[in-house]
């Protein structure tokens, strides 16, 4: 049997929204069927009741049935039927044992966490989550950096020119001593 601690609104009225836990799938149905559809909010599936060991207390579907029809059974709907016999007709009725059963929308369930907005911080202008950058349309170069990366290209050229005087330009200058005695 699965459980849930839930937030009820009595009536499907929200000024009177009380806190139920371990409360079973098969009582979920019966307080939407008593409260209305949208009665029962923040739905969180939680481990159930426990025995005074601390283990789980294992529930048959015949207990079940009994203690809804002690808590509820006085619930009628509009034709004055039990609503605990309706929605579980028989001696032997099969109650709801899991939530998914319910076919709950997830709406109706406890979200697992709230995700803080996170302020944007003035100096992250690409929103990288670092401090600097620009605010360039995705895909394409800003004028600056385009400059930038031409003046970058131009600098190195001209050092590794630098760098290469003297050279006879084959690359044979810039090996080791043994691969350039192959070569010869």
């Amino acid at each position: 049997m699965e459980y849930a601690n839930i937030m009820l609104e009595l009536g499907g009225d929200t000024g009177t929204t009380v806190p139920k836990r371990n409360v079973s799938a098969a009582e979920i149905a019966v307080l939407t069927a008593i409260h209305g559809e949208a009665a029962i909010s923040e739905i969180d599936p939680c481990d159930g009741p426990v025995d005074k060991d601390g283990d789980p207390v294992q529930t048959s579907n015949r207990a079940e049935l009994a203690r809804l029809k002690a808590m509820y059974g006085h619930a009628k709907d509009s034709d004055d039927k039990s609503i605990v016999e309706t929605l579980f007709p028989g001696a032997a009725a099969r109650v709801f044992e899991t939530l998914d059963e319910l076919d709950i929308d997830e709406s109706f369930y406890k979200a697992d966490r709230v995700q803080p907005k996170r302020k944007a911080d003035p100096l992250d202008h690409d929103e990288d989550g670092k401090k600097g950058g620009s605010k360039a349309r995705k895909g394409r170069a800003t004028k600056k950096a385009v400059e930038a990366a031409v003046d970058d290209a131009i600098d190195d050229a001209a050092d590794a020119a630098q760098d290469d005087e003297g050279d006879s330009g084959d690359g044979v200058g810039d090996m080791n001593d043994g691969a350039a005695d192959i070569l010869k």
